[in-house]
């Protein structure tokens, strides 16, 4: 199976995008090409360690069948979907993961706990990334509960079959991570939020039920930056605030909006 997206479409997309991704966003992922070994620090070191992992993977990738590695423009193209595709689904994740604990203190206050007294700076997220366990828990079961791609579709490249249900060629197959992540079958308990089963005590659950990033070869290319991101980013919003819902439901452009609301920790 494949994704029924062809580059046509993608290129067609780059086109219509409200910003120039060819033009300004193309020099900058240039430059960062030509700086990638340059020496960074501050607020920068953790992305550009990302960047620079990301950019040789790709510059070494190489296609299955005719061997041909990414062009400069395929390789800055890949760099920019990316970071793009990472912001909305990171978000999504670290709201949910935000609603979740404001709904069960005792979670949140654990959580609170884990990250108090740690150096959450930028710079030290490598080194304190492996000690958010609790954290990383926590992100783990709100991408079970509201992962951010809930449905994916693919594309038969040959006829199939699934038990008694033929599968033509071409046919679009839709995969709902959302079904899959709270069927009773696979999950104790499915609807409650417990960070618990991620912590390694759980039965681990069967192949392919746990599909945050997707599956097999066009996996999520981001999905350990996007796990690193998430779980540091809630840590740092933990450790410095207490998250709470508020009473009230807002509506905006016909959708109805869910507030979470940081208050500030006090000073330990």
């Amino acid at each position: 199976m494949h994704e029924p997206f062809s580059d046509r479409a993608y290129r067609a997309l780059l086109r219509v995008l409200p910003f120039d991704f060819r033009g300004d966003f193309g020099d900058e992922m240039q430059q960062v090409f030509r700086e990638q070994r340059a020496e960074a620090a501050g607020p920068l070191a953790f992305l550009h360690l990302w960047l620079e992992t990301a950019v040789d993977l790709l510059r070494t990738a190489r296609h299955p069948e005719t061997g041909q590695g990414f062009s400069a423009g395929e390789l800055r193209d890949q760099v920019a979907t990316m970071i793009v595709a990472g912001h909305e689904t990171t978000a999504l994740a670290l709201f949910w993961s935000l609603y979740l604990l404001a709904s069960a203190p005792d979670v949140q206050d654990r959580l609170a706990e884990e990250v108090r007294g740690l150096a959450l700076t930028p710079a030290a997220g490598p080194a304190v990334l492996p000690r958010l366990v609790y954290a990383r828990a926590v992100v783990s079961e709100a991408l079970r509960l509201y992962p951010p791609a809930f449905v994916m579709v693919r594309q038969c490249v040959v006829a199939d079959r699934w038990q008694e249900t033929a599968i033509p060629r071409g046919s679009l197959v839709m995969i709902a991570p959302w079904i899959l992540h709270r069927h009773r079958k696979i999950w104790r308990d499915p609807e409650s939020f417990d960070p618990s089963r991620f912590l390694g005590d759980e039965p681990p659950v069967p192949k392919l039920a746990y599909l945050p990033f997707g599956a097999g070869p066009r996996v999520c290319v981001g999905a350990h930056f996007a796990m690193a991101e998430a779980t540091l980013v809630l840590a740092m919003i933990v450790q410095r605030f207490r998250a709470g819902c508020s009473d009230t439901i807002v509506a905006h452009r016909r959708l109805l909006c869910l507030q979470v609301l940081p208050t500030p920790r006090p000073p330990h």
